[in-house]
Protein backbone atom coordinates (compact mmCIF):
# COMPACT_ATOMS: atom_id res chain seq x y z
CA UNK A 1 0.00 0.00 0.00
CA UNK A 2 1.80 3.36 -1.00
CA UNK A 3 1.61 6.34 1.44
CA UNK A 4 -0.63 8.16 -1.09
CA UNK A 5 -3.32 5.57 -0.72
CA UNK A 6 -3.15 5.60 3.36
CA UNK A 7 -2.91 9.58 2.96
CA UNK A 8 -6.73 9.62 1.07
CA UNK A 9 -8.48 7.17 3.92
CA UNK A 10 -6.32 8.93 6.59
CA UNK A 11 -7.80 12.24 5.65
CA UNK A 12 -11.56 10.77 5.83
CA UNK A 13 -10.74 9.46 9.37
CA UNK A 14 -11.67 11.43 12.60
CA UNK A 15 -8.61 9.75 14.43
CA UNK A 16 -4.74 8.57 13.27
CA UNK A 17 -2.98 6.50 14.91
CA UNK A 18 0.43 4.87 14.31
CA UNK A 19 2.20 1.95 15.21
CA UNK A 20 5.90 2.35 16.70
CA UNK A 21 7.70 2.22 13.23
CA UNK A 22 4.99 2.90 11.08
CA UNK A 23 5.64 6.54 11.22
CA UNK A 24 8.69 6.60 9.72
CA UNK A 25 6.78 5.96 6.25
CA UNK A 26 4.51 9.08 6.77
CA UNK A 27 6.98 11.22 8.43
CA UNK A 28 7.27 13.59 4.84
CA UNK A 29 3.14 12.93 4.23
CA UNK A 30 0.40 15.23 4.78
CA UNK A 31 -1.26 12.61 7.28
CA UNK A 32 -1.84 14.58 10.47
CA UNK A 33 -0.82 12.06 13.23
CA UNK A 34 -2.55 12.15 16.54
CA UNK A 35 -0.59 9.53 18.51
CA UNK A 36 2.28 7.51 18.00
CA UNK A 37 2.15 3.91 19.92
CA UNK A 38 4.93 1.80 21.11
CA UNK A 39 8.38 0.78 22.71
CA UNK A 40 9.67 2.83 19.35
CA UNK A 41 12.45 0.49 18.88
CA UNK A 42 11.81 0.79 15.04
CA UNK A 43 11.24 4.64 15.06
CA UNK A 44 14.01 6.71 13.65
CA UNK A 45 14.96 9.08 16.41
CA UNK A 46 14.88 11.98 14.17
CA UNK A 47 11.01 11.59 14.56
CA UNK A 48 11.04 11.44 18.21
CA UNK A 49 10.62 15.13 18.96
CA UNK A 50 8.12 15.59 15.96
CA UNK A 51 5.16 13.54 17.20
CA UNK A 52 2.63 12.82 20.04
CA UNK A 53 4.23 9.93 21.27
CA UNK A 54 2.56 7.15 24.16
CA UNK A 55 5.45 4.81 25.21
CA UNK A 56 4.87 1.51 26.04
CA UNK A 57 7.45 -1.02 27.17
CA UNK A 58 5.73 -3.83 27.28
CA UNK A 59 7.65 -6.47 25.13
CA UNK A 60 5.31 -9.06 25.67
CA UNK A 61 2.74 -7.47 23.25
CA UNK A 62 3.19 -6.55 19.70
CA UNK A 63 3.32 -2.97 18.25
CA UNK A 64 -0.31 -3.75 17.02
CA UNK A 65 -1.59 -5.02 20.37
CA UNK A 66 -0.25 -1.89 22.25
CA UNK A 67 -2.15 0.34 19.59
CA UNK A 68 -5.12 -1.41 20.26
CA UNK A 69 -5.03 -1.32 23.99
CA UNK A 70 -4.15 2.40 23.42
CA UNK A 71 -7.21 2.60 21.57
CA UNK A 72 -9.78 1.04 23.99
CA UNK A 73 -8.39 3.06 27.08
CA UNK A 74 -9.30 5.91 25.05
CA UNK A 75 -12.75 5.16 24.85
CA UNK A 76 -12.95 4.48 20.94
CA UNK A 77 -15.13 1.32 19.75
CA UNK A 78 -14.13 0.52 16.50
CA UNK A 79 -10.64 1.35 14.39
CA UNK A 80 -9.64 0.43 11.06
CA UNK A 81 -6.17 -0.71 10.66
CA UNK A 82 -4.17 -0.16 7.22
CA UNK A 83 -0.97 -0.52 5.70
CA UNK A 84 -0.33 -4.46 6.76
CA UNK A 85 0.08 -6.25 4.17
CA UNK A 86 3.98 -6.35 4.00
CA UNK A 87 6.05 -9.36 3.23
CA UNK A 88 6.17 -10.61 6.35
CA UNK A 89 3.56 -13.36 7.30
CA UNK A 90 3.96 -13.57 10.91
CA UNK A 91 3.63 -10.23 11.48
CA UNK A 92 -0.13 -10.63 9.15
CA UNK A 93 -0.88 -13.42 11.66
CA UNK A 94 0.03 -11.76 14.66
CA UNK A 95 -1.99 -8.47 13.46
CA UNK A 96 -4.77 -11.02 12.93
CA UNK A 97 -4.90 -12.21 16.14
CA UNK A 98 -4.43 -8.66 17.70
CA UNK A 99 -7.28 -8.06 16.19
CA UNK A 100 -9.23 -10.65 17.45
CA UNK A 101 -8.32 -10.69 21.12
CA UNK A 102 -9.19 -6.74 20.99
CA UNK A 103 -12.09 -5.67 22.77
CA UNK A 104 -12.71 -3.25 19.36
CA UNK A 105 -14.39 -3.71 16.86
CA UNK A 106 -11.26 -3.99 14.18
CA UNK A 107 -11.43 -3.77 10.56
CA UNK A 108 -9.07 -3.85 8.08
CA UNK A 109 -8.28 -1.83 5.14
CA UNK A 110 -6.76 -3.42 2.13
CA UNK A 111 -5.69 -2.61 -1.42
CA UNK A 112 -8.61 -4.26 -3.12
CA UNK A 113 -10.85 -4.58 -0.68
CA UNK A 114 -11.97 -4.73 3.48
CA UNK A 115 -11.89 -7.21 6.29
CA UNK A 116 -13.35 -7.07 9.72
CA UNK A 117 -13.27 -9.44 12.70
CA UNK A 118 -16.39 -11.03 13.55
CA UNK A 119 -16.98 -12.44 17.47
CA UNK A 120 -20.11 -14.59 17.86
CA UNK A 121 -23.05 -14.49 18.85
CA UNK A 122 -23.95 -11.62 16.19
CA UNK A 123 -24.69 -11.25 13.24
CA UNK A 124 -23.60 -8.87 10.40
CA UNK A 125 -24.57 -7.43 7.19
CA UNK A 126 -22.03 -6.36 4.28
CA UNK A 127 -23.35 -3.79 1.75
CA UNK A 128 -21.12 -5.16 -1.18
CA UNK A 129 -20.81 -5.45 -5.16
CA UNK A 130 -22.16 -7.73 -7.35
CA UNK A 131 -19.70 -11.04 -8.36
CA UNK A 132 -16.97 -9.69 -5.79
CA UNK A 133 -14.82 -12.02 -3.76
CA UNK A 134 -15.96 -12.49 -0.54
CA UNK A 135 -13.95 -14.91 1.82
CA UNK A 136 -15.38 -16.63 5.56
CA UNK A 137 -12.19 -17.38 7.75
CA UNK A 138 -12.37 -19.00 11.06
CA UNK A 139 -9.68 -17.48 13.47
CA UNK A 140 -11.21 -19.95 16.44
CA UNK A 141 -13.70 -22.69 16.55
CA UNK A 142 -16.87 -20.93 15.20
CA UNK A 143 -20.13 -22.77 15.48
CA UNK A 144 -24.00 -22.27 13.86
CA UNK A 145 -22.29 -20.27 10.83
CA UNK A 146 -24.30 -19.36 8.30
CA UNK A 147 -23.58 -17.03 5.27
CA UNK A 148 -26.12 -16.42 2.22
CA UNK A 149 -26.21 -13.81 -0.22
CA UNK A 150 -22.63 -15.48 -1.77
CA UNK A 151 -22.76 -18.02 -4.50
CA UNK A 152 -21.99 -21.01 -1.90
CA UNK A 153 -23.59 -20.44 0.75
CA UNK A 154 -23.26 -21.93 4.76
CA UNK A 155 -25.92 -22.59 6.70
CA UNK A 156 -25.75 -23.52 10.22
CA UNK A 157 -22.06 -25.32 10.12
CA UNK A 158 -19.16 -25.41 12.47
CA UNK A 159 -16.01 -23.80 11.12
CA UNK A 160 -12.48 -24.61 12.83
CA UNK A 161 -9.39 -23.49 11.63
CA UNK A 162 -7.64 -25.37 9.25
CA UNK A 163 -9.94 -27.85 8.61
CA UNK A 164 -12.83 -25.90 6.58
CA UNK A 165 -13.04 -22.55 5.55
CA UNK A 166 -15.33 -20.00 2.86
CA UNK A 167 -12.27 -19.49 0.46
CA UNK A 168 -13.16 -17.04 -2.43
CA UNK A 169 -16.56 -17.42 -2.45
CA UNK A 170 -18.44 -14.82 -4.83
CA UNK A 171 -21.23 -12.32 -3.84
CA UNK A 172 -24.32 -13.21 -5.87
CA UNK A 173 -26.47 -10.39 -3.72
CA UNK A 174 -25.61 -6.58 -2.88
CA UNK A 175 -25.59 -7.40 0.70
CA UNK A 176 -23.61 -10.44 2.05
CA UNK A 177 -24.94 -11.85 5.56
CA UNK A 178 -22.97 -13.47 8.29
CA UNK A 179 -23.99 -14.97 11.59
CA UNK A 180 -22.50 -17.43 14.39
CA UNK A 181 -23.52 -18.65 17.62
CA UNK A 182 -19.67 -18.24 18.95
CA UNK A 183 -16.18 -17.94 18.24
CA UNK A 184 -14.30 -15.59 15.90
CA UNK A 185 -14.65 -15.10 12.29
CA UNK A 186 -12.61 -12.89 10.12
CA UNK A 187 -14.55 -11.42 7.02
CA UNK A 188 -12.72 -10.05 3.76
CA UNK A 189 -14.52 -8.63 0.57
CA UNK A 190 -13.43 -6.79 -2.53
CA UNK A 191 -14.34 -3.07 -2.88
CA UNK A 192 -13.86 -0.23 -5.02
CA UNK A 193 -15.03 2.18 -2.63
CA UNK A 194 -13.28 3.68 0.18
CA UNK A 195 -13.60 2.13 3.54
CA UNK A 196 -16.20 2.86 5.99
CA UNK A 197 -15.32 4.62 9.17
CA UNK A 198 -18.04 4.21 10.72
Amino acid sequence: MTVDQIAVWAHSADVVLVADGAINRLANSSISVHRVIGDFDSMEARHRDAYDLHHDPDDALSDCDKLLVFAEQEGYAAITLCSIEGDRLDHQLATLHSAAKSCLDVSFAYRTGLGRVLRGPGQWTFDVQLDRLFSLIPVTSSTRVSLDGVFWPLADVKLNPAENLSLSNRTTETSVNVSSASGILFAMFETDGMPCWA
